[in-house]
């Protein structure tokens, strides 16, 4: 495969860089989503009341230029130009009418390659395509308008971080965006605190071998079965969530690991 863009948008296995697909215009790739917030007011008092609303899914506009050329630049279909652009729409539609999510990835240039010995960033999500549809058709392009939808609205740095077992974990947080995907590996009862908020996220009475707090899904998982009923919370709705590019500091009664992805807007 010929990637003709090293900054590129991959659908699945469909990489949007390439002589057959590639990315004409992606409307809002650099967009802050938008904060699900509803007005409330306090009677006899000036302004509105403060509150900390949450962000909304992304969704991201994009128009899909394919040409009549297979990824390695060569046309390969009997019926020539038009039948290789059908090919090549036929395998943009493979991925964007699948059922279930779409494992989206895009490479992003490091800041200082000679600091992190990377020249690219790879982040994922998962997304959905909401619309999809032909703009306009020629002999030698057609371009593609699609939505892709992002219910969970931040990117997720690859590799994920892993912190092995220990009563106490501090590091400083990276990416742009809070991290609220976090994942917490208990293989007894124990507590952790973040201690630059207070909250709590603790397990009582397992009697497997392993529980998993999945923050993100907000659920409890002992052995890989659903087990809601082990947890104890001491926090807001939302368990925990940690600030992009901060110090974060969790103490815990027993060791206990902690799984999580830098995430990017």
């Amino acid at each position: 495969m010929t990637v003709i863009n090293p900054y590129y948008l991959q659908l699945d296995d469909l990489i949007l860089a390439t002589f057959s697909h590639h990315v004409e215009t992606l409307t809002g790739l650099r967009t802050v989503p938008q904060r699900r917030r509803k007005t409330r007011y306090t009677a006899s008092r000036h302004g509105s009341d403060d509150f900390d609303p949450f962000f909304d899914e992304l969704r991201l506009p994009i128009d899909i230029s394919l040409w009549p050329w297979d990824e390695d630049g060569g046309e390969v279909a009997v019926f020539g130009a038009v039948g290789q652009l059908q090919a090549n729409w036929d395998d943009l539609v493979a991925v964007v009418t699948k059922r279930g999510p779409v494992d989206v990835r895009q490479t992003l240039p490091v800041v200082d390659p000679e600091e992190s010995g990377e020249s690219v960033l790879e982040v994922q999500a998962y997304g959905r395509f909401d619309r999809t549809v032909m703009a306009t058709t020629s002999h030698s392009r057609w371009r593609i308008s699609t939505d892709l939808v992002l219910p969970w609205p931040f990117w997720h740095e690859l590799p994920k971080v892993e912190l092995a077992a220990d009563t106490s974990h501090s590091f400083i947080t990276g990416g742009t965006a809070p991290i609220g995907n976090m994942r917490l590996i208990f293989s007894e009862d124990a507590t952790v605190t973040h201690t630059e908020t207070g909250h709590k996220i603790g397990i009582e009475g397992m009697d497997g071998t392993q529980v998993i707090v999945d923050v993100r899904q907000r659920k409890v998982f002992q052995d890989g079965q659903l087990a809601m009923g082990l947890l104890r919370l001491d926090g807001p709705d939302y368990w925990m969530e940690w600030p992009a590019r901060s110090q974060v500091t969790l103490s815990a009664s027993a060791p206990v690991a902690v799984e999580f992805w830098n995430c990017r807007l």
